[in-house]
């Protein structure tokens, strides 16, 4: 589902979306189906129970690791064993602080033989408290950096983004009401002119119902619905609609969640109500995915998952499998 929401950057996680249906960093996500990052999320800092960590781990460092080329692998009863011929595709490395919040996010990766350093830093008022800013860094070389402002409240006010050079990129404006839910959502150029806008409609009982979206002329482009009903079953059932500005259907969204609050189905329909793409997910007892199905138009795919746990319950191993060859093995050492 394509929104045209303000910064066109933003991810979702099935495993640990909120059960509210309410103006929620994760939720909004989830519910609209988009690939762009949702602007209530950028002042959230993100802590153990956002990567689902237990036991208060120090660092947290993933390698992935691809098996040798023409080596196939299928699952069996013991773990894979990788050695030294194993290609490392990437490596995560995390460090939180005592409070939980992470303080830095590094990724090193190969591309065209060629080793990159991705690192994000944030900084806080306190241990633990308000983010105030966030850096990203390609090796030491600083690309890019925000600085984030809060109301008495500690509601998001701004969000102001610069380049490696602090020239000004952009700046996000956010605006509530009396009862602290977010009304408007302004993203402004580096030249400080209004080029989107989001205005958020609720009912009266707090859940959201409907966004509006605008452009730079501030003609109103979009409008998306959101409804959501839970079964005799315990089922969470969440959908949105998408509208473009002659209120005709440009595509919709919806999710499942079972009773624990995992989304078990999601799936996307076009303009014509045809279903484009559909997930479905299967989870342990930790929470974790152990099998997705991903049907689109021209493709099926089965992915299995298979892990290894520490004291902690905090996975060391997680096997790839999909369509039932091994992809990748990524192996993590937590430091507590």
């Amino acid at each position: 589902m394509s929104v045209q929401a303000v910064n066109n950057l933003a991810s979702h996680r099935p495993a640990y979306a909120m059960m509210k249906f309410i103006v929620t960093p994760i939720l909004l996500a989830l519910v609209a189906g988009v690939q762009a990052q949702d602007l209530e999320s950028l002042g959230t800092a993100k802590d153990y129970s956002y990567f689902q960590l237990r036991g208060a781990p120090v660092t947290v460092t993933t390698r992935t690791l691809k098996p040798p080329k023409d080596t196939l692998i299928v699952p069996a009863a013991a773990p894979v064993a990788t050695g030294p011929s194993w290609g490392l595709q990437k490596e995560e490395q995390w460090q939180f602080d005592t409070s939980g919040v992470l303080l830095k996010a590094s990724t090193r990766e190969l591309q065209r033989k060629k080793e990159e350093l991705h690192t994000v830093q944030y900084t806080y008022s306190k241990p633990g408290k308000r983010l105030q800013g966030i850096g990203n860094y390609d090796k030491d070389r600083l690309t890019d950096s925000a600085a984030l402002r809060y109301n008495k409240s500690g509601q998001l006010l701004q969000y102001i983004a610069t380049d490696g050079k602090s020239k000004p990129a952009f700046r996000v404006t956010y605006t509530y009401d009396r009862k602290k839910q977010l009304t408007i959502i302004r993203k402004l150029n580096e030249d400080d002119f209004p080029v989107e806008m989001i205005k958020y409609k609720y009912a009266a009982s707090g859940l959201l119902t409907e966004t509006q979206h605008f452009d730079r002329n501030f003609r109103q482009v979009a409008t998306k619905r959101y409804s959501i009903k839970r079964d005799k079953d315990g089922m969470l059932n969440m959908s949105s609609a998408s509208y473009n500005d002659l209120n005709a259907l440009m595509d919709g969204y919806t999710q499942v969640k079972d009773a624990s609050g995992h989304v078990t189905e999601e799936s996307q329909v076009d303009k014509d109500r045809r279903v484009t793409e559909y997930k479905g997910y299967e989870y342990n007892e930790q929470g974790d995915v152990v099998a997705e199905k991903v049907i689109g138009a021209a493709r099926e795919e089965h992915r299995v998952y298979r892990y290894r746990y520490d004291d902690h319950n905090n996975w060391t191993s997680r096997e790839v499998y999909i369509n039932d060859l091994l992809e990748t093995v990524e192996e993590r050492s937590l430091a507590y």
